[in-house]
Order: structure tokens, then sequence, then C-alpha cells
């Protein structure tokens, strides 16, 4: 079992490794209450990459002062 110390968490998740997820996701499947489906979010990605990575870069480095930006 990977520890929780260490190297996993020394940086932000890659744009490759969140395509990789978004490319697992079903097509008709909502991961939340958005009502977005995985195919919106494969069929998008090039629109919304950016501000897909910047909301995770801000999780990541606990900085939420920009989320007033998600909607």
């Amino acid at each position: 079992m990977p520890s929780l110390q260490g190297h996993l968490f020394d940086h932000c998740f890659s744009e490759e490794e969140v395509w990789q997820a978004i490319k697992d996701m079903p097509n008709d499947w909502e991961p939340g209450p958005d009502s977005f489906t995985g195919l919106f979010y494969k069929t998008a990605w090039q629109v919304i990459k950016e501000d897909i990575m910047c909301a995770f870069q801000a999780i990541w480095s606990l900085d939420g002062r920009s989320f007033y930006l998600v909607n």
C-alpha cells in the first residue's frame, strides 16, 4: 500500500493523468451533480482543459481564492 508520506503528493496531477482519467470514464456516467457526462468531458476537453487543470492546481495548493470563477 502506498504511503501518504513521500513523493506521491509532491506535485499536482498532470494533464496526461487527468486526460487518462477522463478517457477511462464511461460516456454516460455523471461524476457530479452538474449532469455533465463522461462524453461531455471527452468531447469538450480541448476547450475546458485549462480551466479543469487550474481547478486541480488550486485544490492541490489549497488555494480557494479563485473558486468563485468556477460558475
